[in-house]
């Protein structure tokens, strides 16, 4: 064995271990610096989002006060009204209070008798009653569909 090749076995201690190539203080610098970016990034956006709203109010019409606040919705609508449109103050649409009053709608409607429609002689009658109707008689038979006969079968 040659004595060039081993050279480190013969080293102290403390030539062996590895020295730190950590530079703490650039580190430091790198982070200050870091966190100085974000906050001018930070404060750059919300300058540009202020701005972008003055403009947008800027560009908003002066609407006049006797401007109903609150405007229904054009036909079909996909839920009924419940409150009628305030004229004068406005009062605050409140969806549990909706959803309340559709709800107190329909259970009333389960639970009680009315006309579906009077020309056609159509009635609705209480869910229990119909149930006891419906297990004593029996599910109703059907009309059978039509369909509607097409040249391709009729040839």
């Amino acid at each position: 064995m040659d004595m060039d090749t081993h050279t480190d076995t013969h080293k102290p201690l403390e030539e062996k271990v590895e020295r730190s190539d950590v530079n703490i203080p650039i580190i430091a610098k790198f982070a200050v610096i870091l966190i100085i970016v974000a906050l001018v990034v930070h404060l750059l956006i919300l300058g540009v989002f202020r701005l972008l709203e003055m403009q947008a109010r800027k560009d908003d019409p002066q609407l006049s006060p006797l401007t109903p606040t609150r405007q229904v919705a054009p036909e079909p609508r996909l839920q009924a009204m419940q409150q009628p449109v305030p004229t004068g103050k406005e009062v605050p649409f409140d969806p549990q209070t909706l959803r309340q009053n559709i709800l107190a709608e329909e259970e009333q409607r389960l639970n009680s008798y009315g006309w579906v429609s009077k020309n056609d002689n159509v009635v609705h009658i209480p869910i229990q009653d119909a149930k006891k109707l419906l297990a004593e008689r029996g599910i109703p038979p059907t009309k059978p569909q039509t369909q509607p006969q097409t040249q391709e079968s009729e040839q």
